[in-house]
Formats: C-alpha cells, sequence, structure tokens
C-alpha cells in the first residue's frame, strides 16, 4: 500500500514537472507519439479578447481625456479589459 501511494506521488511530481506526455512515454514505452491537437476556440477566444482590447482602450482615451488620471484609465483598459467595459458600460463618461 505504501508503496503504490509513493509511486503515485513520484508519477504525479514527474507528471507536474515533466507534463502529462511524459508519463504517457513511460507508461507505454518509447514509441508512443505526441499527436498536437489543433484546438479550433483558440484563434477565435485570442480574437475576442484583441476586441476587447481595443474597445476598452477606445473609451480609456475617450473617457480619461477629462481628468489628471487618465494612465489610470489606460492601465485598467489593458489589465482587465472585460471588467473596464463593463464598468463604462455602467458608469458613462
Amino acid at each position: 500500500m505504501a508503496n503504490k501511494l509513493i509511486n503515485d506521488i513520484s508519477k504525479f511530481t514527474l507528471g507536474m514537472k515533466f507534463g502529462k506526455d511524459f508519463l504517457n512515454k513511460a507508461k507505454f514505452g518509447a514509441d508512443y507519439e505526441i499527436v498536437e491537437k489543433e484546438y479550433v476556440l483558440d484563434p477565435l477566444v485570442s480574437i475576442f479578447y484583441t476586441v476587447l482590447l481595443i474597445v476598452a482602450l477606445y473609451l480609456a482615451f475617450k473617457c480619461g481625456g477629462k481628468n489628471n488620471l487618465q494612465w489610470v484609465e489606460i492601465l485598467l483598459a489593458v489589465l482587465c479589459s472585460p471588467f473596464y467595459i463593463a464598468y463604462r458600460l455602467a458608469i458613462p463618461c
């Protein structure tokens, strides 16, 4: 029982250090082939967040010119675009 627990812990730490593919190679032998999966949503999510960033920057430059803290508006728009857009929709310029 203790040996199985130690073995599981060592596999877990090796998996954390070297990744899942390392464990699969150890499990299935040297002829295990890593197959790269192409995810369809990855480019769409990147485009979505880019559009959010552009909209947030637009709102920051549009609304931030009225006070002396425009750099704070720009920083918030860059670091947390979805929340900044929600903030600007809730509290207009």
